[in-house]
């Protein structure tokens, strides 16, 4: 059985990146996507004119309206909400710098339908230098390790990176939408999925189902970053940073329970001044042995 176009919906949120947000749906528009699902974006108050440019050249799609303070996760929200009062029954969601390799949105689809209680991530590929940036999440060690996934290849995952995921209707009411009081950002996608994973939904990346997304250099590996203690401290207090610790430790704290607390602080804290006044002294070469 096939899945009904009209009830498929791509929920793109966006916020002053007018011209990525033009790259993005334009690959839509090249791969057949934007011409046969409905594509929603969710604008959180852009001052660059991404709505005025989206209605000029792409009329057919939803643009919703924010504030500028929905951030990802009420983006999401907004767009989920929408969808679902339309009559949705497949969700996607899509970053704006994550462009999808032909067939893929389609592929994620044709899964989904075989099962509707799989939730399904796309494997991204870094395009400059062609290795995987986002994708799948283990929890079994109790912090989130990234998942790559092989060509020709299934794996499954216990959360996903929100980049590019696709998941039945059915899953939204079983769990509802994503919080974005306690998350309005950075780790939203990983404690959402997580959260469809604990109610006994399977998650996978397809190795097949490809994108295109940067991997966002703010994740480099402590070991090669060339930003000072300094900066990096001051990370662990500004609200708009992914370390902002106050977001990691209810991220930590929904995935693991109040365990997680002390788990980030042996993960995230410690870790932070091992490398800085043990590991980073060390030549490259060595640096290198302990991450792989």
């Amino acid at each position: 059985m096939q899945n009904s176009s009209s009830s498929v919906f791509i929920i793109i949120p966006v916020y002053n990146r007018r011209e990525i947000t033009l790259k993005c749906l334009n690959i839509l528009k090249g791969n057949g996507d934007l011409d046969k699902y409905h594509v929603v974006v969710v604008d959180d108050g852009s001052i660059d004119g991404t709505s005025q440019a989206i209605a000029e050249k792409y009329p057919q799609i939803i643009i919703l309206q924010g504030d500028g303070n929905l951030w990802w996760a009420g983006a999401i929200r907004m767009g989920m909400e929408y969808a679902c009062k339309k009559g949705a029954e497949y969700i996607i969601w899509l970053n704006d710098d994550c462009f999808p390799k032909q067939g893929t949105i389609n592929t994620l689809l044709f899964l989904c339908n075989q099962n509707h209680n799989l939730m399904i991530g796309s494997q991204c590929i870094d395009p400059e230098t062609t290795e995987p940036s986002y994708a799948g999440i283990s929890t079994k060690r109790k912090f989130f390790k990234t998942l790559n996934c092989p060509p020709k290849s299934v794996i499954k995952c216990d959360a996903l990176n929100g980049n590019l995921v696709c998941f039945h209707k059915k899953i939204v009411d079983k769990i509802g939408y994503p919080d974005s009081q306690k998350l309005p950002h950075h780790l939203a996608d990983f404690v959402y999925t997580n959260n469809a994973f604990k109610k006994n939904f399977e998650l996978v990346i397809h190795g097949d189902a490809i994108s295109f997304c940067s991997k966002n250099p703010i994740n480099v590996s402590w070991l090669y970053s060339k930003k000072s203690f300094k900066e990096h401290w001051q990370g662990l207090f500004l609200k708009k940073s992914p370390s902002y610790w106050k977001i990691q430790v209810t991220a930590y704290r929904l995935v693991f329970g109040n365990i997680g607390i002390l788990y980030y602080f042996y993960h995230g804290f410690l870790k932070f001044l091992i490398i800085y006044f043990i590991l980073r002294p060390l030549p490259v070469n060595i640096k290198r042995i302990l991450k792989s």
